[in-house]
């Protein structure tokens, strides 16, 4: 997390801020609400691509029948379903966006 903060606020300062003050937002408060806009954008829609690549190649992402099985009953013991294992690229994206 640490990592994240650090490179998101290195590219705010280095690159965003001087980008707003070059199209002409000099106030400094929208100077700043542009640069968290600009930075809220790239985290996200970065996030959402990187989904977009990973989540559908999980066996159980596609068709939608597959959700469901495997799960047994509530309160019933036994094999949890081949849904308690998670991918290492779907874990360190949870991880990642958490």
């Amino acid at each position: 997390a640490a990592v994240m903060l650090a490179i998101n606020w290195g590219i705010r300062i280095v690159v965003v801020q001087p980008f707003a003050r070059l199209v002409g937002v000099t106030q400094t408060s929208k100077n700043q609400k542009f640069a968290q806009a600009a930075m809220e954008l790239m985290t996200y829609g970065s996030f959402a691509i990187f989904g977009l690549l990973i989540v559908p190649k999980q066996p159980w992402a596609w068709p939608s029948s597959q959700w469901w099985e495997g799960f047994t009953k509530i309160g019933s013991v036994g094999y949890p379903g081949p849904h308690s294992k998670m991918s290492s690229a779907l874990c360190c994206y949870y991880i990642m966006y958490a």
